[in-house]
């Protein structure tokens, strides 16, 4: 449901209230607290009734004397199928629903034409149809109004038990606000947004956010702390390194232990030294917080994956001057001194990561019309390339390649966090990562080999797209599309400043090859890659 410049319904259901007349309240407060005083994001402007169990303008409260609302009567008519019910305020019979337009997630407008007072209640009506609180010809379901203070959202209240007395227990709600959506979507001709299908990421939640704006960060902690770990296991090849590389990311690790099996590992969780709670203590995340596919049995899952493949051509791999990734080889050169690497050594693993990217797009586009269950490992795979080359590239703090990255995420997972079946291509792509993750900088004279393996990963992205959109999964297919488009837009800025006779390639100045509209990171984007190791 996320997402900038699409117009789309999303559906909101709050905990539910003891009272109706304090949220009747809120809906209709206008007064300075509500405006300025508290912050709120969305200030109350005309407030109204624009649907209800009745005719809206019969349930309009009106104004008194003294220039004030008066709710008594709407709240009585709400509230009179709970006392004939004999529900009473511990029941918690109050339902609060808030139906929203998306607005644009970088100028806070609307990208589509306003919908009217009538179009909102016909939204709200539908809701609660699907909902099975209000089914239409059902004149005596609950009772309900649909409350419109902004131009972008109504708030529907209801009291949860029918007018014939009988009380109502709300079933599956959240999935059928699901499915009233997408009807709302077509009947109106809306973009479509994407099921709850586990594919997206964990989204930071509003005070994550407001504490970000505060502190001057580009981006919530959360998604700092994603990619930091999405980094560190794109790079390692077993649960040991993992947690090395998070600590040597400055990241705080706490491990969870068995309780059955001493010693065991069972899960983990990061966060950042300087977020803090107010009483000081760090905010740790756990993987499956951050994202549905880096928990640690899932990571597990990964690694024996890449584990496997490497046993298998770690022989061939030493024959012809591969430095070892295998877990046996953590005391090689590519792990303990990446620095030792030769040219030779760098030249094959950049032709190694260029190939692995190349037989990745091949099986995606077999596959993607005849098979696409047997492509889905070598899309997961991707992400994990994607991560390690914007690392190696941009460094800790990202750029263009790195908001590519970032798009594609959600692109590469399979619906519901499911582990899809392993495949060569994708067994391919996770090594290169873990040996692409050795070169540790892009080196001089190795911008040919850059601009190439740049190619073939818009060229894997462009393949997913199109397997994602033979799976009728809209939203994976925008990812997938964003991505690709950002790493040819990277391609063609560094291949515009090389071809400049005045462009310097280093890491101070660099060519001027940062997307137009970067996202946020960090810190600031740098202007080029990284240019040799770190001083």
């Amino acid at each position: 449901m996320r997402g900038a410049g699409v117009w789309r319904v999303i559906a909101k259901v709050c905990p539910r209230g003891k009272r109706v007349a304090g949220l009747i309240r809120y809906l209709y407060a206008t007064g300075p607290a509500q405006q300025e005083g508290r912050g709120r994001r969305n200030p109350h402007t005309n407030p109204r009734v624009v649907g209800g169990f009745d005719d809206p303008d019969q349930l309009e409260p009106g104004v008194g004397e003294d220039g004030r609302r008066d709710f008594r009567r709407l709240v009585s008519l709400l509230e009179q199928p709970l006392a004939v019910a004999g529900v009473g305020p511990e029941k918690r019979p109050v339902y609060h629903l808030v139906i929203a337009a998306r607005k644009d997630a970088e100028t806070g407008e609307l990208v589509d034409r306003l919908l009217t007072d009538g179009e909102w209640r016909d939204i709200a009506e539908t809701y609660l149809d699907r909902m099975g609180l209000a089914p239409r010809g059902d004149d005596l379901g609950v009772r309900w109004v649909a409350v419109r203070h902004a131009d972008d959202h109504v708030h529907v209240v209801a009291t949860l038990a029918r007018q014939d007395g009988r009380r109502v227990f709300p079933r599956n709600d959240f999935w059928r606000a699901g499915e009233a959506s997408r009807e709302v979507e077509a009947k109106y001709g809306l973009s479509v947004t994407a099921a709850s299908d586990r594919t997206a990421a964990k989204r930071p939640t509003y005070a994550e956010t407001q504490k970000a704006a505060r502190r001057g960060q580009g981006e919530p902690v959360r998604d700092t702390l994603r990619r930091s770990v999405r980094t560190a296991a794109a790079g390692a090849a077993s649960l040991t390194e993992f947690l090395e590389r998070l600590r040597d990311d400055g990241l705080l690790v706490r491990e969870r232990m068995s309780e059955r099996s001493p010693g065991q590992i069972t899960g983990y969780a990061v966060a950042l030294p300087d977020s803090v709670d107010p009483g000081g203590q760090p905010i740790f995340y756990g993987g499956g917080k951050l994202a549905a596919d880096l928990t640690l049995p899932k990571l597990r899952r990964r690694w024996d994956l890449a584990v496997r493949d490497d046993r298998k051509t770690d022989a061939s791999r030493g024959s012809a001057g591969w430095p070892s990734t295998s877990p046996e080889g953590e005391g090689t050169e590519a792990r303990n001194d990446r620095h030792r690497l030769t040219g030779e050594e760098r030249a094959r693993i950049w032709e190694r990561a260029t190939a692995a990217a190349a037989g990745a797009s091949e099986q995606v586009r077999a596959e993607a019309g005849a098979d696409p269950r047997a492509a889905a490992d070598a899309a997961w795979a991707a992400s994990d390339f994607l991560t390690a080359a914007a690392r190696v590239v941009e460094g800790h703090r990202g750029g263009p390649l790195t908001a590519a990255a970032s798009e594609y995420d959600r692109a590469a997972r399979e619906l519901w966090g499911r582990v899809p079946t392993p495949s060569r291509a994708g067994q391919g792509l996770r090594a290169a990562s873990v040996l692409f993750t050795s070169v540790r900088f892009v080196g001089r004279n190795e911008n040919k080999q850059l601009l190439a393996l740049l190619a073939q990963l818009a060229t894997l992205t462009d393949a997913v797209t199109r397997l994602r959109e033979s799976q009728d999964r809209s939203a994976q297919a925008a990812a997938a599309r964003r991505a690709a488009e950002g790493l040819r837009l990277t391609s063609t800025q560094l291949a515009s400043a090389q071809a400049a006779p005045t462009a310097t390639l280093t890491r101070r100045t660099g060519p001027p090859f940062v997307a137009d509209r970067p996202r946020p990171g960090p810190v600031q984007a740098p202007d080029g890659p990284r240019r040799g190791p770190r001083r």
